[in-house]
């Protein structure tokens, strides 16, 4: 379970076949994935390599204009768990030029 993650796309539910093949082409995956429909429009992805990194923290990724959050599997997720109570997200800051910011204001 090292190399699975949990996916939801917010907003809207597409079915399993969609889900997969739009995952694979965002992904740009160099291995093939196994993939599971859960409950409550959840899917588990597992991964046999290094693929796993680039899906989870790779970029916001949106499918059908609507995000997909992406999580790493722990042993504490429950499919019964309605909304997301942590979820990475990317800030971006058009104005502040790359290298001027501080760790600790962010």
């Amino acid at each position: 379970m090292a190399r699975t993650i949990v996916v939801k796309l917010l907003g809207r539910r597409i079915g399993f076949n969609v889900v997969l093949n739009r995952i694979s082409l965002l992904w740009n995956l160099r291995h093939p994935i196994q993939m599971i429909d859960l409950e409550n429009a959840f899917f588990m992805v597992r991964f046999q390599d290094e693929d796993y990194s680039q899906a989870l923290v790779g970029r916001p990724w949106v499918i059908y204009d609507h995000y997909l959050t992406v999580r790493p599997w722990s042993s504490e997720f429950s499919t019964n768990q309605i909304e997301v109570e942590h979820q990475v997200v990317w800030i971006r800051l058009p104005s502040l030029p790359q290298g001027n910011y501080s760790d600790c204001l962010l």
